[in-house]
């Protein structure tokens, strides 16, 4: 998503733990990327990175807030210490980046915040305790009681490096289309999956959604590989 949005001559404030990829990205495009290193569950650091982004020249005008993975087992299985850095970087690390970001989206006059969740915050299954984000993800330490359980299903996961299916460039293509599209659709479902897990006779109703049913495939030839967004932070982006 960042390099897109550089091609087409955004400006990008990114931020992530991995400052291999940052600094990869930042030689590339020089003053046009800001780097900085960002641990969202640090809620004075997201402020402060997105107060300096929102000071330097141009406005914030979409957050995408892309910070996440995912615990696998049975809730029994896991410390509470995991359980509680898990909601300090899915749940709590979302909500700072909102609150902290909102000022500056109001002063411009608005803006977008884009979340990116796993389809499987809608629908449950057995084994996915937390979500379904499988990059970095952290397994449970397993316990026998479950040896036998549909939750011991998700073990085989563990360091597994099959790519996850789909065409990240695609997404990253579709999630920027959505933030110009008016008026703000409230979820784009970038998969069948996704649009399967969360499209109810009544949330059809009652929310404006987007179903992008396609835009994950990819050839026959294999995954086209990570994209620069993936990022354990947050990307900040502003108007040309």
């Amino acid at each position: 998503m960042a390099t897109r949005l550089l091609e087409g001559g955004d400006r990008v404030a990114g931020t992530g733990r991995n400052t291999a990829v940052l600094e990869k990205i930042a030689a590339r495009y020089g003053d046009a990327f800001r780097p900085a290193t960002l641990d969202v569950t640090d809620t004075a650091a997201v402020k402060d990175s997105i107060d300096r982004a929102a000071a330097a020249p141009g406005n914030i005008d979409v957050a995408v807030n892309n910070a996440g993975y995912g615990m696998f087992g049975s809730a029994e299985e896991f410390t509470d210490e995991q359980i509680a850095h898990h909601l300090a970087t899915n749940l709590t690390g979302s909500i700072a980046v909102a609150r902290s970001v909102s000022p500056h989206l109001r002063a411009n006059g608005g803006g977008r915040i884009v979340q990116i969740p796993a389809y499987s915050g809608q629908s449950a299954k057995p084994g996915g305790t937390a979500t379904g984000f499988r990059r970095n993800a952290v397994f449970s330490k397993p316990l026998a009681a479950y040896d036998d359980t549909l939750a011991a299903m998700v073990r085989g996961l563990s360091g597994s490096t099959r790519p996850s299916p789909g065409d990240p460039a695609k997404v990253a293509a579709a999630i920027i289309a959505a933030t110009e599209t008016e008026p703000a659709p409230l979820r784009v479902g970038a998969s069948p999956n996704a649009s399967n897990a969360t499209s109810t006779p009544s949330s059809r109703a009652s929310h404006r959604k987007v179903w992008l049913r396609d835009v994950t495939r990819v050839p026959r030839t294999g995954h086209s590989g990570s994209w620069p967004g993936r990022l354990s932070g947050s990307l900040l982006f502003g108007a040309r």
